[in-house]
């Protein structure tokens, strides 16, 4: 964390690691619900459940594999290099074709 802000390339990083990813921080937090919002890591917006959270990883080995392949699979899906340059550049034909068909 920088100064209360977890730029998104660390919050890659980390879901590229291969490692389950847990997120303890404001539920308002970007990263807190773009992880929320994907099920990509375990996410905890109360201080109060941190203990009974890790808890409960301890006794169920299969939830930190399941949020292993969740955060890989979400990068996978989302952060790929190549499929993220073909999006954005269909987004932007698609913009210049829609500003084109209106002119």
């Amino acid at each position: 964390m920088v100064d209360g802000i977890y730029p998104i390339y660390q919050i890659i990083d980390c879901l590229k690691s291969g490692c389950a990813v847990m997120a303890i921080c404001w539920e308002k937090h970007s990263g807190y619900t773009y992880l929320k919002r994907e099920d990509a890591a375990i996410c905890i917006n109360d201080p109060n459940m941190i203990y009974n959270t890790i808890l409960k990883l301890t006794s169920d080995s299969k939830l930190i594999n399941e949020y292993k392949e969740k955060a890989y699979n979400c990068a996978v899906k989302n952060h790929l290099r190549n499929d993220v340059q073909e999006m954005l550049f269909n987004d932007f034909n698609s913009i210049i074709e829609t500003n084109n068909t209106q002119s």
